[in-house]
């Protein structure tokens, strides 16, 4: 934009050269007209714009807009084209040990385990069929749909604005598309409790492909839910696709806030991520970023009752002087017993959450900070959380220097 308006400024002052020359009695007094005509008019209007003009080009070439149709974007303005465009440049420009479509698929993955589900579908018309689909979906805001027209572009399915255009859909589109993602999870498997048991019920769907064998188990999908957790709780190791899936996770689960401290009369800026069940996985977070803050064991939904609401608050003090109590099944079985129980005592029974240990961690501190930029500057956000993290990376960062 400078070197364009740079050109303007230089083609109007040399423009009016010409004009000064058109007054006779100037024209005398500088008498040799041609070397004024050369010197002026040609050099200055013509050999400098067109180095203006090279350097602009040079820019042009190397910058996000180079992919774009600059034709289409000068006569109707950036469209949605354009915007994918300069997304999946910056993207590339970031990445150093990965492909763009690798980073794509991976971060794809991390969205699902936060945002996305497994779904298997009874269809009617059939007698014997089922359909598996993957879904993901978000608030429908500008950054979150030019994201997943890019994971379309890159995995296939459809992108939708639906329900009274409060959110933005992806999904596979079809039985084919279905196959390839699962292969993609195959090599890269799932992180969450919750979605390799989604995965499993899917996949145990796809091979009998049984309308029967659907309705028999798909109330039973997450009954080795517990087994998994205590096992990753046990041996979980960080696989070596992580730090690109995390950045996916983050968009789904992460939180970058500004907050004010009324006692002390301040500002201050805290990234949270947590996850129903998986503590093996935000202690791994945690691990990642090189982070000593403590996990805070929370609770889904608010208790009324007085003996269950004292006994919840039992755990989570245990859970506080002894992090270890998460590695035993009788941790997580004390809540479906609560579950149970808050069920039966509840006036809307049908209507009743299930009660779930949420763990969460905060972080503030400087140095977990500087991790923090050093990850996103190597895998960058691409959605929504973009711009939040933008907000809170420059209030450390400009608005205090």
């Amino acid at each position: 934009m400078i070197y364009a308006l740079g050109f303007v400024f230089l083609f109007t002052i040399g423009g009016l050269t010409g004009v000064i020359l058109a007054n006779a009695s100037l024209d005398i007094a500088f008498h040799d007209y041609s070397l004024i005509l050369w010197l002026i008019n040609f050099f200055y209007l013509y050999y400098i714009e067109i180095l203006f003009t090279i350097n602009l080009l040079i820019i042009f070439y190397n910058s996000d807009y180079k992919n774009c149709n600059i034709g289409r974007v000068l006569k109707y303005g950036i469209g949605e084209e354009d915007e994918l465009c300069l997304l999946e440049s910056f993207i590339k420009s970031k990445l150093s040990d990965i492909s763009y479509e690798e980073y794509i698929k991976l971060y794809w993955i991390g969205l699902l385990e936060g945002d996305g589900s497994i779904v298997v579908d009874v269809i009617k018309r059939s007698n014997n069929y089922c359909r598996i689909r993957f879904c993901i979906s978000l608030k429908n805001l500008r950054s979150n749909v030019l994201m997943l027209k890019l994971i379309q572009k890159v995995l296939k399915g459809f992108v939708r604005i639906e329900r009274e255009n409060k959110y933005v859909t992806w999904t596979s589109s079809s039985k084919k598309n279905a196959l390839e993602l699962f292969k993609l999870l195959d090599k890269y498997p799932l992180l969450t409790s919750n979605k390799q048991c989604q995965f499993e019920f899917a996949k145990n769907c796809l091979e009998r492909n049984s309308k029967e064998f659907v309705l028999k188990n798909r109330n039973y999908k997450y009954i080795k839910q517990i087994d998994k957790i205590i096992y990753n709780n046990n041996n979980f190791i960080i696989p070596t696709y992580y730090k690109y899936w995390l950045s996916g996770f983050i968009e789904a689960e992460g939180c970058f806030s500004l907050k004010y401290d009324k006692r002390r009369a301040k500002s201050y800026g805290q990234f949270s991520i947590g996850q129903n069940y998986d503590y093996y996985l935000i202690q791994s977070i945690n691990k990642f970023f090189e982070s000593n803050n403590k996990i805070q064991l929370y609770i889904n939904k608010k208790i009324e009752n007085i003996d269950i609401k004292a006994k919840i608050e039992k755990i989570r003090l245990d859970f506080k002087n002894n992090s270890f109590l998460v590695h035993n099944s009788s941790f997580f079985e004390e809540f479906n017993s609560i579950s149970k129980k808050e069920s039966e005592l509840s006036l809307f029974n049908e209507g009743t959450k299930k009660v779930i240990p949420y763990f969460k961690i905060d972080i503030g501190n400087e140095l977990v900070r500087n991790k923090l930029y050093s990850h996103f500057s190597d895998c960058p956000l691409i959605g929504a959380k973009k711009e939040s993290y933008i907000t809170w990376y420059n209030y450390f960062n400009v608005n205090k220097s």
